[in-house]
């Protein structure tokens, strides 16, 4: 067990009582010391920083390096826990709880890994080992899951009941549903879209997490009532969607006509869609006589969309994101002009440095500008 100040003595006790039911030998390392250390080793840096995910991360790096140490020092292999949930929408940290040589949960859903603790607790295979009978203590089935990163955390904090996600999941992954199909299966909208936006955006952590066991060609996918063909890799053979998103303020030409047709090509070739995104945000010079040239244009080429939309369409959702990040503290005014931010970075650059942003805006008041 490695705990932390965060870590729940229902944990603790959880722990404890199935290493006894497991059979196996159990110490404790605590990491607090470590993430004391490294709390005073970046106070300078983070000194004008909210705490934030970066400490919860750190608190599951700071793990995996204890981890990986017993194993590079005793030989055994580490394995990772993620699960196919959490990998979906990138509820793990990289050098963290993905640390690891092995992942025998890595096509399993959270909900199906549930079901086979319960099934285990009741039966054990022919080639299985351990005890007959209970194996799992009931409370870590039951309660609510938790990282126990930062005080009184659940899963639910920021993903939807597991109950839903798998829902979500097994419709957007194993058969290849839209949104609007799930949403017509009863889902929300909006829970929907940020499930496939998290899928999407979660794609560089599986392109780096370990191999792991497939569980099979249909596993019951407990409460969310659908069978499911739990492939490996399933994200890897989601449906290709390529955009044309010319803007309207002129016609068509050789330069954009390319990048049109190289889409167009490679949506046919790999059975998936080909969408025309009209990029009409510049509102002064955007004109609808343009649009019209666009799609008489493409249908002149034999370039024939499988769908349209507005970029316009979605200023609304930038509102709503805008309003939220800055209530978060997350965005704020910029002091500084476009010309003295690029000076800024060609200077970092110069130096062999990230062209990163200082924020030395942030200390600039009204009167300042």
């Amino acid at each position: 067990m490695l705990p932390s100040r965060y870590t729940s003595q229902s944990s603790l006790d959880d722990a404890t009582e199935c290493a006894r039911l497991i059979g196996c030998r159990y110490d404790t390392i605590p990491i607090q010391p470590a993430v004391d250390g490294f709390d005073t080793m970046l106070a300078g840096s983070f000194a004008d920083a909210a705490v934030d995910i970066t400490e919860e991360n750190l608190q599951s790096r700071i793990r995996g390096v204890t981890l990986m140490a017993l194993s590079n020092k005793f030989g055994p292999m580490l394995l990772t826990t993620g699960n196919k949930s959490e990998m979906s929408v990138g509820y793990a940290t990289i050098y963290g709880d993905m640390a690891g040589g092995y992942n025998p949960l890595k096509d399993a859903y959270k909900m199906t890994v549930f079901a086979i603790s319960r099934w285990r607790n009741t039966a054990r295979p022919k080639i299985g080992l351990g005890r007959e009978g209970r194996v799992i203590p009931e409370n870590i089935i039951a309660k609510p899951p938790s990282a126990e990163l930062r005080p009184d955390q659940k899963d639910s904090d920021s993903l939807p009941p597991y109950e839903v996600l798998d829902g979500i999941l097994l419709g957007l992954v194993e058969h290849e549903k839209s949104v609007d199909q799930l949403v017509a299966d009863g889902f929300e909208r909006e829970t929907v879209e940020r499930i496939e936006r998290l899928l999407h955006l979660a794609e560089y952590k599986r392109r780096q997490a370990r191999r792991g066991s497939s569980w099979g060609c249909a596993t019951s996918a407990a409460t969310a009532g659908i069978r499911s063909r739990m492939r490996f890799e399933a994200v890897e053979r989601m449906t290709i969607v390529t955009r044309f998103a010319p803007s309207p303020t002129g016609r068509l030409h050789v330069g954009n006509i390319r990048t049109a047709l190289h889409n167009w090509m490679l949506a046919r070739k790999s059975g998936g869609r080909f969408l025309l995104r009209i990029d009409d945000t510049d509102a002064e010079r955007s004109r609808e006589d343009h649009v019209v040239a666009i799609r008489a244009d493409l249908g002149w080429l034999g370039l024939h969309p499988d769908g349209e939309e507005r970029q316009s369409a979605r200023f609304g959702l930038y509102e709503t994101e805008f309003a939220r990040l800055a209530a978060a503290g997350r965005v704020y005014r910029a002091y500084e002009t476009a010309q003295e931010l690029d000076l800024k970075r060609k200077v970092q650059l110069g130096r062999g440095l990230p062209p990163i942003y200082d924020r030395a805006a942030l200390t600039l008041t009204e009167a300042d500008h």
